[in-house]
């Protein structure tokens, strides 16, 4: 087990990965497809068809090649665009949560403590899910626009492969302690590593051998709602 000592005051908090945990499938597929259906997406053909022939292939590559796609491919897109679509994709992206996984939230919530979702998907359309959760921070990957146009990218260092050290940061900043953390894949493994509570939800192997042998919760959900 990790240190277990993310504790900087009172206040309860909750750390929740999204994607594959929350729901079935990414945000930023979901994302991806939403904007491809416009015909917005500034990609070629082949590009496209490049990282659609992943999906029935490896489902792992295929995510990390839509991630890559849409940070290339919504470059020069309208920040108000994103925003307008990432409120409607919310309400659709809510309707998907596991229902095993709303029961917890909503527990989370009656108790009054605070949840906060840490996810490689873009951050904002992480953030427009977490509104509509009452998410008391979301973050995800960073588009960054100049004049309402999107421009860059930033780095996926904390939200992809350091999901410990950014949770550490909104504990110190919301002045609470890390109770628990649930997680799907390995890339929440140091996250869960870093709280007294640590749940597997649906795990991939690896991380399904390293709940069994720590004793941790594992949550299997319904793919289907």
């Amino acid at each position: 087990m990790g240190e277990l000592n993310i504790n900087f005051g009172d206040r309860k908090i909750h750390a929740f990965d999204v994607d594959g945990t929350l729901m079935s499938g990414a945000v930023v597929e979901h994302a991806f497809n939403e904007i491809l259906s416009d015909g917005q997406m500034r990609l070629t053909d082949g590009e496209i068809e490049r990282i659609l022939s992943y999906k029935e292939i490896d489902n792992n590559e295929y995510i990390r090649q839509v991630v890559q796609g849409f940070s290339e491919g919504i470059k020069g897109i309208p920040i108000k665009y994103l925003r307008r679509l990432a409120n409607e994709m919310s309400e659709k992206d809510v309707a998907n949560i596991f229902p095993e996984m709303q029961a917890i939230l909503e527990s989370i919530k009656d108790a009054k403590e605070d949840i906060v979702l840490i996810s490689g998907s873009p951050r904002i359309f992480v953030e427009a899910l977490g509104r509509r959760l009452g998410a008391t921070v979301s973050d995800g990957t960073h588009h960054y626009s100049t004049q309402g146009i999107i421009h860059q990218t930033r780095p996926r260092r904390k939200t992809i492969h350091e999901k410990d050290k950014h949770l550490r940061s909104i504990c110190r900043s919301l002045g609470g302690q890390a109770i628990s953390a649930y997680g799907d894949s390995n890339n929440d493994i140091p996250m869960l590593l870093s709280v007294p509570n640590p749940v597997a939800v649906n795990p991939l192997p690896k991380l399904r051998e390293l709940a069994i042998d720590n004793n941790w919760q594992i949550i299997e959900c319904s793919r289907e709602n």
